[in-house]
């Protein structure tokens, strides 16, 4: 799972994570895991809606405005897509 190799991972001030699934139940734990450590930029790749729904879940597993401010998303190239 990849939240649990993140945990076990070396990270820092210059670490950047860019989240590329398009996966619920990997995106949650891994963004939660992301988002409280000490890294330089968290995104997510996905469209709009994705972004809302990301942002309600991980509102519920309890991350606080502060570190969802973190997260950039959708990231990626605008194709001015309408879902």
């Amino acid at each position: 799972w990849p939240h649990r190799y993140l945990a076990g991972t070396a990270t820092d001030a210059r670490t950047v994570l860019c989240v590329l699934t398009h996966d619920a139940k990997f995106d949650i734990p891994l963004l939660e895991t992301a988002l409280r450590l000490p890294v330089a930029y968290v995104g997510a790749m996905g469209s709009r809606r994705t972004h809302l729904d990301r942002d309600g879940r991980l509102r519920e597993v309890g991350l606080t405005e502060r570190e969802l401010a973190r997260l950039h998303s959708p990231i990626g190239l605008d194709l001015g897509a309408r879902t």
